[in-house]
């Protein structure tokens, strides 16, 4: 077992480097999302208004 512990520890380090590197990709897509639906909220009250007025 010894002999498989740095194969897997190195495998253990890549795996989680690969779920950190998508996880900052899935982090930078929801800040896009999260903007995409401001915009849209703040579109959508403006029509709401001018509907209103």
């Amino acid at each position: 077992m010894s002999d498989d512990l740095p194969a897997l520890l190195l495998a253990l380090t890549t795996k989680y480097d690969e779920l950190r590197q998508q996880l900052a990709t899935v982090q930078d897509l929801l800040l896009e999302i999260s903007i995409d639906a401001g915009h849209f909220h703040a579109r959508i009250e403006a029509i709401q208004n001018e509907r209103a007025a």
